[in-house]
């Protein structure tokens, strides 16, 4: 372990005492890399430890700190051994139960002594009852210290307790002396004093060990120093935008003006486009014909027809003698990609190839000779499209489905295999995932954003049902009457607690229990200890109707079609947010038959689950759903996880923090002559760089 004066921000947490490999593996799994980041890993709620509640003035629900005098202690046998110990005070009694525990623990709780415990009472017959609280144990005169703070709740992973991170973070503020401190405040004086803004070690100190006095308004406590925060993270974005868009500017596009083989594509379609997709067509067909490499996201609920828009495009680029590439995240997608893409384009003798992991060498050196040649095709792939060995020539534009499961670092790799000179390609970003308008202003603001409102005609609304999970039985007669019809079904249970073995055993779970109920049917099972290939194959042959009904715990596959797919039901529904719900319910009615979506949720629901239920009920338009879950979850969900492709927020809340928007742009235009250093810093702290570099390798070093 390096000496103490040696530890600053950008130290390894692997340093700290009690960190080794296996914990540092799960601090990285919370974003935390150094001792910096520890500092910036902010509670989510509060507990009030700082004085004790009597016994007797208890509530069910409400967390407590009691204290009282052991009166017994007994370990019985009704079904799972635990240990019961009765507590008491002057004004009543309670029981505190451990289903976990040790001979030592056992020991320990002697009668006589007195208790200290924290934790959430349950009513149980006449009295209160605590599950596993958290206690400290003193001899009958012993007198607990007073906690004169609030105790922070921080958000964890798997394997990694409150009392591990909360001991890291104090370790982190005590190693670093106040010279080193100070390095934290990355922002001028007068930035500060201009915007109001709080010195960020205060605030830091503060947000984790909030005073006894913030208890009775807690969030009006916090705020003006989260808004401290925000400000700086929504600064550092901007200044980094603002970089970028200069960066890119030297850059320069080839044009590609409209072409018979435009022409020839759309009059070789089935069908007719709809306004909304011609409108869409027309302004990328304006970014083409340009000098200036487009940056375009298109937008477009599920189902709204962003395929036939990739798909005209391409013939523009191919038309005027270059090639086009399609990166979708999984090989089900690209398969089913280049599936569509060849069916419009081999009628009119153009090549539409297909490059993922799975093909073999002889495979990919043909792939890999043809790319390199000066034909016009399109090439559709997974990550192997930015693979070292996939030399491109005259690459004039690139599509990527689905970009926020793709890294910044592997979008640039693959754009780095179209430039020449000062030259590089057009670039289409597609998601089904609408953005909402203050999302946009933001963290997309470097955009230029398309978007399809309408669904084309034919397509059908998926009716949805907010049914309680007792009425299981209805459901698996329904499930049967839809097979019997000649539909497919989805059965998704999404991982509730962060466990991929407790996952993989409720889902295997129902997949036995309906195949019982269910003999005549063929039942398929998706869950997070598959490798990619076995999820892979299994999700073929639901696609091909060799399964009819799917359990699945991971995400389904966004894009995949199965026209047969006609019903769906979601377990524990009140857990997920509106935009997941909405995303799962587009898997069905991809076809021209009536389609359903059942939410199966557990009483008793809380307000906001019953209003998210409510929304997806009662609306199918992404966009409302949208705008309403960013005011209900924040940004999260709509920019993915870190290694994803469009900044995420570690703090700024866009719908709480959008009023700071014209006072952070402000602020930039103010620092345009900040030194490089200092904006690196910022970047280091706010988008984590190097690390979305690193995982990128190791994403390129294991495709």
């Amino acid at each position: 372990m390096p000496d103490e004066p040696n530890y600053n921000l950008d130290s390894p947490v692997l340093g700290l005492t009690g960190v080794g490999p296996t914990t540092e593996r799960k601090l990285q799994q919370l974003g935390i890399y150094c001792i910096g980041d520890l500092l910036f890993h902010l509670p989510v709620r509060y507990q009030n430890r700082t004085q004790s509640t009597r016994i007797g003035q208890l509530q069910e629900g409400r967390e407590a700190l009691i204290e009282g005098l052991i009166d017994s202690k007994n370990i019985s046998y009704g079904g799972r051994r635990n240990l019961t110990c009765r507590l008491s005070d002057t004004s009543g009694t309670a029981q505190l139960r451990f289903f976990h525990f040790s001979k030592q623990q056992f020991d320990a709780l002697k009668p006589g002594y007195k208790l200290q415990c924290f934790g959430t009472p349950r009513k149980r017959k006449n009295n209160f009852e605590f599950i596993h609280p958290e206690y400290k144990i003193g001899t009958a005169f012993s007198v607990f210290p007073k906690v004169e703070t609030l105790t922070p709740v921080y958000p964890l992973t798997e394997g990694m307790h409150q009392r591990k991170i909360s001991g890291l973070i104090s370790a982190a503020f005590n190693l670093l002396d106040n010279s080193k401190l100070e390095s934290i405040e990355l922002l001028p004086t007068s930035i500060r004093e201009s915007f109001k803004l709080t010195n960020i070690i205060d605030s830091l100190r503060v947000i984790h060990s909030p005073p006894r006095k913030a208890t009775s308004d807690i969030d009006q406590f916090i705020l003006p120093h989260l808004r401290r925060l925000a400000f700086e993270e929504l600064l550092t974005q901007k200044i980094y935008l603002n970089q970028e868009r200069k960066n890119n500017s030297r850059w320069h596009a080839y044009r590609f003006p409209y072409t018979d083989l435009k022409e020839d594509f759309f009059g070789q379609l089935s069908f007719s486009l709809t306004s909304d997709q011609l409108k869409v067509v027309s302004e990328i067909e304006r970014d083409l014909n340009h000098v200036t490499p487009m940056n375009r996201l298109l937008q477009g609920d599920v189902g709204s027809g962003k395929t036939v828009i990739a798909g005209s495009i391409c013939a523009s680029v191919v038309g005027n003698g270059y090639k086009a590439a399609l990166m979708a995240p999984t090989e089900l997608l690209a398969e089913q990609h280049h599936k569509t893409l060849s069916t419009w384009f081999n009628p009119l003798k153009i090549d539409t190839l297909l490059l993922t992991g799975k093909l073999n060498s002889a495979e990919k050196k043909a792939i890999y000779k043809k790319i390199n040649s000066d034909r016009p095709l399109i090439l559709v792939g997974t990550h192997a499209l930015f693979q070292k060995q996939a030399k491109f020539k005259k690459l004039g534009l690139i599509i990527i489905d689905e970009q926020h499961r793709f890294g910044v670092e592997q979008r640039e790799a693959l754009l780095n295999k179209s430039r020449s000179g000062n030259l590089h390609a057009h670039q289409l970003l597609m998601t089904a995932t609408p953005i909402p308008r203050t999302l946009a202003m933001t963290a997309y603001s470097q955009l230029d954003i398309s978007t399809l409102r309408h669904l084309p005609k034919g397509r059908k609304r998926v009716a949805t049902h907010v049914i309680a999970d007792t009425r299981r039985d209805e459901i698996v007669r329904r499930i049967g009457d839809v097979f019997r019809g000649g539909g497919q079904i989805y059965w998704v249970c999404p991982l509730i607690e962060e466990s991929k073995k407790l996952e993989k055993e409720a889902a295997k779970s129902i997949a036995d229990k309906l195949s019982e109920v269910l003999p005549e049917m063929n039942v398929g099972l998706i869950h997070g200890k598959l490798s990619e290939q076995e999820k892979h194959d299994v999700m073929e042959s639901f696609v091909n109707s060799r399964i009819n009904l799917l359990v699945a715990t991971t995400v389904i596959e966004v894009g995949v079609d199965v026209p047969d797919a006609t019903l769906i039901v979601i377990e524990n529904a009140e857990h997920l947010g509106l935009s997941q719900l909405h995303q799962l319910r587009g898997r069905v009615g991809r076809g021209d038959k009536e389609a359903n979506c059942i939410l199966l949720y557990q009483n008793p629901l809380s307000e906001i689950a019953k209003e998210r239920l409510e929304i997806i009920r009662s609306t199918n338009d992404g966009f409302k759903i949208a705008e309403l879950d960013l005011k209900l979850r924040g940004p999260g969900e709509f920019l993915g996880k870190r290694q994803s492709g469009i900044i995420q927020f570690k703090i700024a809340n866009l719908m709480r923090d959008s009023h700071l928007i014209p006072e952070v742009n402000d602020a930039a235009s103010q620092l345009r002559d900040l030194p490089e250093p200092t904006k690196e810093l910022l970047f280091n702290r706010w988008m984590m760089i190097p690390h979305l570099k690193s995982l990128s390798q190791k994403s390129n070093e294991t495709d």
